[in-house]
């Protein structure tokens, strides 16, 4: 027997889904208005002509098993008095069509991604397929159908957020609420990150555009640093930058990466630099005793380092050597030959500076020990050595001597003494000689003149002895 409708009775609030699956339901709704104290509802669900009825007592849900999947109900919920009566019905529609799961990406590219799901659990053997909308926030969705428990999306734009959305659809047209989510496809980090030149306080580095940002805007992010420093960032629309705020010989850290109009970022590019140690300053040449020297570069006070000399002279190859001084003594020179040198900075991972040239003409030493072994009226005798490493080099001397307010007299010797027979008598006369190299028929003077003085006889042999005596 049927139960009498009464309308005194509230009806119940609104039918609520708690969860839906391929074959149950859990259902909740509200409270009738006006009604305290323990209540009773009447639960009652059909389909294809067949239903299904029990009373919630004391409660205001409920689940339903053992539903058929795929298939569409019909739920009605009323209020249900002692004695049977029962308030009007509040009802829902709903289909035990549920959306796919594990919906999972792979192969995301700058511009694609494919999407695989699941059938929803229980439905593995019912006939469905898919529907599929995907779009960017704020456009008109793109929508598909298909069959299989995937879809890739292709010429998507990069560096940009969609929202996929898949759904099952029944032979019959039934559809289940959608599953959503949200995939952003790469932003391609810059390409081919090249420092092209680097000096002692900057250093060029540029990149390639990525690729399928021709319609896109966007501009490049830089960042730098020493360790131990706090990064220096900037920014360029360009595809290439010039740093020029760094220190000498420093090791740098460089990080390009893309930037997109509202700030997404795409992966770092990572190169390293050194910047150029400061090449040797102040770089001077002792002739005589063949030795290089130069003052330390500015900026190297905490930096290890050595420097390298190299020099030769032409037609040989470079003599190659190092030191951690300031100066270097050439030791196997030869006498009166040019040598280009060049010095420069080396840091303990092999960077060089520039080379800072110069050239040395090692000029041979002075002679040694000049006397005057005898003086007569109108003549003198002068003797010295041989100056020290001329053993295997050919050489002469070169004499000059003369009286106050005259020109000089020259002569030219291969003996270690000469005899001048020209002076006049009672007269004090200059003397000096020094090392000439010969080279072919050009003579190289190689040491300037070392004066002596001589005063030459007058008549009085005991004069004589008292001025040479007094003049040596």
């Amino acid at each position: 027997m049927l139960a009498s409708y009464d309308d005194v009775l509230p009806p119940p609030g609104d039918i609520q889904v708690l969860l839906l699956t391929s074959d149950s339901v859990s259902l909740s709704w509200g409270s009738p208005q006006g009604l305290t104290g323990p209540q009773s509802f009447r639960v009652t669900w059909g389909c294809d002509g067949e239903t299904s009825s029990t009373r919630v007592k004391g409660g205001h849900h409920l689940e339903i098993s053992s539903l058929q999947p795929g298939k569409k109900y019909q739920f009605n919920v009323a209020t249900e008095g002692e004695n049977g009566s029962q308030s009007r019905c509040v009802s829902a529609s709903l289909s035990t069509v549920v959306p796919p799961r594990d919906l999972k990406i792979d192969h995301l590219e700058e511009t694609s991604f494919t999407l695989h799901w699941s059938k929803a659990e229980g439905m593995e053997n019912v006939p469905q397929h898919f529907f599929i909308s995907n779009c960017i926030p704020g456009t008109d969705p793109l929508a598909a159908i298909t069959d299989d428990c995937h879809k890739t999306f292709s010429n998507l734009q990069p560096g940009t957020e969609y929202t996929v959305s898949v759904a099952t659809v029944l032979s019959n047209g039934e559809q289940s609420e959608p599953v959503s989510t949200t995939i952003c496809t790469i932003l391609p980090a810059p390409d081919q990150l090249t420092v092209d030149s680097v000096d002692t306080t900057s250093a060029a580095v540029s990149w390639s555009q990525p690729p399928g940002l021709d319609q896109t805007q966007h501009h490049y992010q830089i960042s730098y640093h020493c360790p131990g420093t706090e990064p220096h960032i900037t920014t360029t629309s360009s595809y290439s930058i010039t740093l020029s705020d760094l220190k000498p010989a420093t090791e740098y850290s460089v990080t390009v990466c893309t930037v997109l109009e509202n700030g997404k970022q795409s992966q770092l590019v990572l190169t390293t630099l050194t910047t150029v140690p400061p090449a040797p300053d102040q770089l001077t040449v002792d002739t005589t005793s063949g030795t290089v020297s130069w003052n330390q570069p500015p900026g190297l006070d905490q930096t290890q380092h050595h420097y390298q000399i190299s020099y030769h002279c032409p037609g040989t190859k470079p003599n190659y050597t190092t030191t951690s001084s300031h100066s270097l003594t050439l030791s196997d020179l030869q006498c009166g030959t040019q040598y280009s040198v060049t010095v420069c900075t080396v840091l303990e991972n092999g960077k060089k500076s520039q080379l800072v040239s110069t050239t040395l003409t090692k000029v041979p030493p002075a002679p040694a020990q000049l006397n005057v072994d005898s003086v007569k009226t109108t003549s003198a005798a002068v003797s010295w050595s041989q100056p020290p490493g001329l053993d295997q080099t050919q050489h002469r001397y070169q004499i000059f001597y003369h009286c106050q307010g005259t020109q000089p007299h020259y002569t030219t010797t291969s003996s270690h003494r000469i005899t001048l027979s020209d002076l006049q008598g009672g007269t004090q006369y200059f003397f000096n000689v020094c090392t000439v190299l010969e080279n072919g028929s050009k003579v190289n003077l190689c040491q300037q003149p070392s004066p002596q003085y001589i005063f030459s006889g007058g008549r009085d042999p005991l004069e004589l002895l008292q001025c040479v005596f007094y003049w040596l």
